[in-house]
């Protein structure tokens, strides 16, 4: 069972077509990144998901449950990445006391979320004096509240430094990993996604190119790039076969491995090694999230 799941969502503005028939399968207790470029359709498609607009057609699951119909379980959200949402002139507990006033939750669960995301010693300083990562921390605390089982961030890392990204990193995989909470990250930083998501969708121009596992998708696009002076082309060719990928041959003897198996840069070394060759290069190269997005981007172009 998937935490979010959608059918063929669509959504209309006019003649222009927001979001296309969008499957969408978030698994539980998971990381899920969101990405795509402003536009692509990454906000109509969590705004239908979360109630605010209504699909023209396609439908949407919560935990297996048709959100169609019956009551709409409380999914938290954090919209603004810099908690420009939240009041300045309040403390940090006057604002979560105002959200638990909206969605009826005990006031004792305030406590629990201020520990969570350790602003328990600030919750009586106002949010005016909070810094960055202060302040969209405690928007994620106000996300917690009710017990949410899935939350969506839209850029949780956004304008933070690298000590706050670090703690944000901390932060959000203790939400997952300690309290099975499942996130869907927004953000432009494909760098930090491929830091911390466990899976990806791609979205373009209103279309989901692509979603699944985000080791997967890193260890698809992985070479193993061998330069040797070994002239026996039968033995490497049967080298090759043994670890399981396809090879293009290059200039001076270098053989480039697509999809290389697991630990096939030592056993490729020991194996030349045995057959007497001389090893000038031998270089794992894992690809980068941003190159793979890119790559998507100009195949659905």
């Amino acid at each position: 069972m998937h935490s979010l799941s959608t059918h063929q969502l669509t959504k209309r503005f006019g003649d222009y077509v927001a979001v296309d028939a969008v499957d969408l399968e978030i698994p539980t207790r998971a990381i899920y990144g969101f990405l795509g470029a402003n536009g692509a359709g990454k906000s109509t498609t969590l705004r239908m998901a979360l109630g605010l607009l209504k699909p023209d057609s396609g439908t949407i699951s919560y935990f297996g449950q048709d959100l169609s119909s019956g009551p709409r379980p409380l999914i938290g959200a954090v919209t603004d990445s810099r908690g420009g949402a939240l009041y300045d002139h309040l403390t940090a507990q006057e604002n979560l006391r105002l959200t638990c006033r909206l969605i009826s939750c005990e006031p004792r669960d305030i406590s629990r979320v201020l520990e969570l995301v350790d602003l328990s010693e600030a919750r009586y300083k106002k949010v005016a004096e909070f810094s960055t990562g202060m302040r969209q921390r405690l928007a994620i605390a106000r996300a917690l509240l009710g017990n949410p089982r899935l939350i969506i961030l839209d850029e949780p890392l956004n304008g933070l430094d690298p000590s706050g990204i670090r703690q944000m990193r901390a932060l959000l995989r203790m939400l997952v990993g300690e309290l099975g909470i499942t996130l869907v990250l927004c953000s432009h930083l494909l760098d930090e996604v491929e830091l911390i998501a466990d899976h990806v969708g791609l979205m373009h121009q209103g279309k989901l190119i692509h979603q699944g596992s985000i080791s997967q998708l890193l260890t698809d696009r992985s070479q193993l790039i061998i330069e040797s002076d070994f002239a026996d082309r039968q033995k490497l060719a049967n080298l090759i076969a043994a670890l399981g990928s396809s090879c293009e041959i290059g200039p001076k003897n270098t053989f480039v491995l697509s999809d290389p198996k697991p630990g096939s840069a030592p056993e490729a070394a020991i194996q030349l090694n045995d057959m007497g060759a001389r090893i000038f290069k031998l270089e794992q190269r894992t690809a980068k999230l941003e190159e793979i997005y890119h790559e998507y981007i100009r195949a659905a172009a």
